[in-house]
């Protein structure tokens, strides 16, 4: 398997980390023209959406996107399930989706400051800002219900957690959850976060 990525992706991240938790032999491959990725061939004959991460299969099928790709990968290889069945499976689900929508929003920020002069819109990443500390809140409210186990939703909480020191290091969000900002350096030195952590 192949997984067409970026070092920085939050969402390919995510992606390895579950493929190193389940055994996983995953080769990373990194776009061919990473600086106009929406257009980079590669990703483009792959994925329609043109995002990655995208898993291509031996076969050369493509999964997409990150909430697909991470399901597949746990229904592979020898590692614990990392998405439970049954009653529990949804809380997981929805920890999950907040960890995305972090994610989401923190990527969306980031590319909306990058914008040239005149067209960058302050409002709309004080919105984003507002959604991820929101989000924060939240994590830091429900913190017992996933620190002690290690599945999708604790990976993809740290993984976002750590994006956001990468990329918005002026959004201060441990001083509001100090119990999850202790979890979160915790999490950083398991070995599969180790293994994927970018570098700046």
């Amino acid at each position: 398997m192949q997984l067409i990525t970026l070092p920085l992706s939050p969402f390919g991240r995510k992606a390895q980390i579950v493929a190193l938790e389940k055994g996983l032999d995953i080769e990373i491959v990194a776009p061919t023209a990473p600086t106009a990725l929406f257009q980079d061939p590669l990703v483009v004959a792959k994925n329609p959406l043109a995002k990655i991460p995208t898993l291509l299969l031996g076969d050369g099928t493509p999964i997409y996107d990150s909430p697909v790709i991470c399901e597949y990968l746990d229904s592979q290889g020898s590692g614990p399930k990392l998405l439970p069945d049954g009653g529990e499976r949804w809380p997981v689900l929805v920890r999950t989706a907040l960890a995305d929508g972090i994610m989401d929003a923190a990527v969306a920020s980031r590319q909306e400051s990058i914008r040239p002069d005149g067209e960058r819109s302050q409002a709309f990443m004080d919105k984003q800002r507002d959604a991820i500390l929101r989000a924060v809140a939240a994590a830091e409210a429900d913190l017992p219900a996933f620190a002690n186990t290690l599945r999708l939703d604790s990976i993809a909480i740290a993984v976002a957690l750590t994006y956001l020191g990468l990329r918005h290091p002026g959004i201060d969000w441990r001083g509001p959850a100090p119990r999850l900002a202790a979890w979160h350096e915790q999490m950083e030195r398991h070995p599969s976060f180790v293994a994927t952590r970018p570098a700046v």
